[in-house]
C-alpha cells in the first residue's frame, strides 16, 4: 500500500444521507398529490448541493431515493463520477412511487456492485420462510481507493417502525396513518392489529440485520476487503437486537477437544478479529481520547480521565452520548449509523486507518430556516473522516 504521487489525500470522508422523499416532479411519492412544485424541488436540490459542496465527502450512501436518475445527475455535476443502485423504485399508475431505493455516489471508481443477497439457511434458522426478502434491497458497492485499495461499501435502509398490516413478515403494506385504525366504537381489535403490526415490523427489521450481517461476513471471508456499513437503521444499536451488528463477544463451545486445539493455534477471538465491526462513533471517541491524552502529556499537563472529553457541539462532538440523528416530537434518537470493519480500528494489529472526525449535521433539525431548510430532510447527515496510515 503506497502512494504513487504526493497529491493523493490521506483522508477519506464517508457520509450517510437520508434524503427524505427524493422524487423529481411531476412524480409523486406515496399519494397522488404528494408532488413537489418546481420551486420546492429546486430548493431541495439546492440544499443537497450546498451540503455536498461544503463538506466534500468522498463516498455518500443515500436512502429514500425515488428518482435515481435525477440523483445521479445532481451528484455527477458535483464531481461524483461514479453512481450505482440495484433496485428500481416501485411505481403505480405511472407516477406514484411507493417504495424508495438506496444508492451510492463516489469520487473513486466503483468496480462492481450488487444487491446484498439473503441466505435461505439463515432464514430457516430465524424461523422465517426460506424466500424471506428485504423490505428495501441493501446495496454493496466495491470502491477502489488509491491507498486503501478495494473497499466494500454497504448502504442499507432497514424496515421502519411503522406497523405492518400483519399476515406474515414479508413486504406487507405499511399503515401510513395510524389514526385510521381507530374509527369504530370497539377500538380493541384495531389496537391489537396495530400492536401486532409493530411486532411484525420489528421482526422484519431484525431479520434484515441478521441477513445483512451474514452476507457481509461471507463477503469479508471471500475478499478480505475493508468494509463500511452505512445507512438508516430505523432503530438504535444500543438497546435493540441490532446491537449484534457490532457485538464482538465470542462464545464458542469450550469442549476439551477445542481447548486442546486452541493451545496449538491462535485463540478464537484473535482468529475472528478481522470480522469484527465497530460503530464509527466509538472509534472516533477512542481516537479523540488518545489524541487528547498524548497532547496533555506533551504539554506536561495532567490529562483528563478517559471518557470525560468536553462536548464540542453537534457539528463536532466529543461527548459520551452519540448525537441524535432523528427527532420524533421532542424525543431524539440515533437511527443513522456508519459501521467500520476492523481495518479502521487502530487497536487492531493490521489496522490501516482510524476515524479522526465524526460530524452530525443537524442545524436544519434544531434551528431551521424555512428559506433554506424548508424541503431538506428529516434526518441529520452523518459524516466520518478516516485518516489513512502512511
Amino acid at each position: 500500500m503506497s502512494r504513487e504521487t504526493e497529491n493523493i489525500p490521506t483522508t477519506f470522508k464517508i457520509t450517510t444521507f437520508n434524503l427524505c422523499n427524493f422524487v423529481a416532479p411531476p412524480n409523486a411519492c406515496y399519494q397522488f398529490d404528494n408532488i413537489y412544485t418546481e420551486e420546492q424541488w429546486q430548493k431541495k436540490q439546492r440544499w443537497i448541493r450546498n451540503y455536498l459542496h461544503t463538506h466534500q465527502p468522498d463516498v455518500i450512501g443515500f436512502q429514500e431515493v425515488f428518482t435515481p436518475d435525477a440523483l445521479a445527475t445532481l451528484t455527477r455535476e458535483l464531481g461524483y463520477s461514479y453512481f450505482c443502485t440495484v433496485e428500481a423504485p416501485s411505481c403505480t399508475e405511472g407516477y406514484i412511487y411507493d417504495k424508495p431505493v438506496v444508492a451510492l455516489a463516489s469520487r473513486y471508481p466503483i468496480i462492481e456492485w450488487s444487491a446484498v443477497p439473503t441466505n435461505s439457511q439463515t432464514s430457516l434458522h430465524l424461523g422465517l420462510k426460506r424466500d424471506f426478502a428485504f423490505s428495501r434491497l441493501p446495496l454493496r458497492a466495491t470502491v477502489v481507493h488509491p491507498i486503501l485499495g478495494a473497499c466494500d461499501m454497504y448502504v442499507v435502509h432497514l424496515k421502519s417502525k411503522r406497523p405492518t398490516i400483519f399476515s406474515g413478515l414479508e413486504n406487507e403494506p405499511e399503515i401510513e396513518d395510524e389514526s385510521m385504525l381507530f374509527q369504530t366504537s370497539d377500538v380493541l381489535p384495531e389496537w391489537q392489529q396495530q400492536l401486532t403490526g409493530q411486532w411484525a415490523s420489528s421482526l422484519q427489521r431484525t431479520a434484515e440485520a441478521a441477513q445483512l450481517q451474514q452476507a457481509v461476513l461471507a463477503r469479508k471471508k471471500e475478499t478480505g476487503n475493508p468494509a463500511v456499513i452505512m445507512g438508516d437503521f430505523n432503530d438504535t444499536l444500543t438497546d435493540s437486537a441490532l446491537g449484534q451488528l457490532v457485538s464482538n463477544e465470542v462464545r464458542l463451545p469450550a469442549t476439551p477437544q477445542l481447548r486442546q486445539k486452541q493451545l496449538k493455534e491462535k485463540p478464537a477471538r484473535e482468529k475472528l478479529a478481522p470480522y469484527f465491526f465497530y460503530n464509527s462513533w466509538s472509534l472516533f471517541q477512542a481516537s479523540r481520547e488518545v489524541s487528547e491524552q498524548l497532547a496533555a502529556t506533551e504539554q506536561r499537563v495532567a490529562p483528563e480521565p478517559m471518557g470525560t472529553s468536553k462536548q464540542k457541539g453537534s457539528d463536532e462532538v466529543a461527548n459520551s452520548r452519540q448525537p441524535f440523528t432523528f427527532y420524533y416530537g421532542l424525543k431524539g434518537m440515533v437511527l443513522d449509523y456508519i459501521l467500520c470493519s476492523a481495518e479502521f480500528n487502530p487497536s487492531y494489529t493490521e489496522s490501516l486507518a482510524e476515524v479522526t472526525h465524526f460530524q452530525v449535521f443537524d442545524r436544519h433539525l434544531l434551528n431551521p430556516s424555512f428559506d433554506t431548510d424548508g424541503h431538506s430532510t428529516d434526518h441529520a447527515v452523518v459524516m466520518i473522516t478516516i485518516q489513512i496510515r502512511e
